[in-house]
């Protein structure tokens, strides 16, 4: 399986696959890291995708992550003909943002966070302005169709 080791602005990545027009964008969860990509490749690859893991800081404010994820995101439409994404839990909902007025062939959300305001909401404690970005920031479309 053949990898390669980069960086998209400030966030590692890691390619992995023989040079496609598809690729899958995979988005880890908290706590996770760009190889987890490497076990979903083996299913990916041989139907003819290249697969991208990154490690991006999901950790960290909303705000933060966004324009890393938004950066990645326009990196894969200037490289790649076709675009799907494969997400993780808070990923997922990252993933919802950045790409929700782009076209994306295929999506595959695993345990995915689809109401963050919601989930904040149930935490016994949150942080208010991680809270009020949410409010403000909310997934208004996500379709095959570019909204």
């Amino acid at each position: 399986m053949m990898e390669e080791e980069l960086k998209i602005g400030s966030t590692p990545a890691l390619l992995i696959g023989e040079k496609s027009d598809k690729v899958f964008l995979f988005v880890h969860g908290l706590h996770g890291r760009k190889e987890e990509a490497l076990a979903f490749a083996e299913v990916a690859l041989p139907k003819g995708y290249q697969v991208m893991g990154i490690d991006l800081p999901v950790e960290r404010k909303p705000w933060e992550v966004l324009p890393l994820l938004n950066e990645i995101r326009d990196y894969l439409y200037k490289n790649w003909q076709s675009v799907s994404v494969r997400a993780n839990s808070i990923g997922s909902w990252f993933s919802l943002l950045a790409f929700q007025s782009k076209k994306v062939e295929q999506a595959l959300l695993v345990s995915p966070i689809l109401d963050m305001k919601k989930f904040i909401e149930l935490m016994p404690q949150c942080e208010d302005d991680y809270y009020e970005w949410v409010v403000n920031n909310t997934i208004t479309c996500w379709d095959t169709n570019p909204c």
